[in-house]
């Protein structure tokens, strides 16, 4: 299934795609390495109002590469992520000098949001009744890199401060 998009966000969409930020670059080259296994991501994609950064859409997954902006703009971010939830996607941030400094661990926290996901979605595909099947219990632990998430999975620590605070 594609998102909806007018013309006027395809095509604003392309001129992005055409001067990504640093972050961004960094984040694409990664993922176009075939680091992000069998996750095939598209870069600024349109979808419904929102131009998103990156989006896997087989996986229902929007990232997103913040800057120092967002700090100031937190409130039309939470509107934009909660419109995106409504549309089924899951909206995993991270701050653009986590993505710079380590562009590996981003993706490696990528996976954790999906892998997290796809048990989820498992969990509710089995019948209430009867015992789960074997291999399909977790600890519940979360790898270390989820730590750079803006917004970690239930039961995560929150990622390093926005820039400016803390170390």
């Amino acid at each position: 299934m594609r998102p909806e998009a007018g013309d006027f966000a395809r095509t604003a969409a392309r001129r992005l795609r055409h001067t990504p930020s640093e972050a961004e670059a960094a984040l694409w080259r990664v993922l176009r390495a075939g680091r992000a296994g069998d996750l095939r991501f598209r870069r600024q994609v349109p979808i419904d109002r929102y131009i998103v950064d990156f989006a896997c859409l087989r996986e229902r997954l929007v990232v997103e590469v913040d800057g120092s902006q967002h700090v100031e703009q937190a409130a039309y971010d939470a509107e934009r992520t909660r419109r995106l939830e409504a549309l089924g996607f899951h909206v995993a941030r991270f701050w653009a000098n986590d993505v710079v400094r380590n562009p590996r661990q981003v993706v490696d926290a990528i996976w954790t949001v999906v892998l997290d996901r796809r048990a989820k979605r498992q969990k509710t595909a089995f019948p209430r009744r009867g015992k789960v099947p074997e291999g399909r219990k977790g600890d519940g632990a979360i790898p270390a890199a989820s730590c750079l998430l803006r917004h970690p999975p239930s039961g995560a620590s929150r990622h390093l401060p926005p820039p400016g605070e803390g170390n």
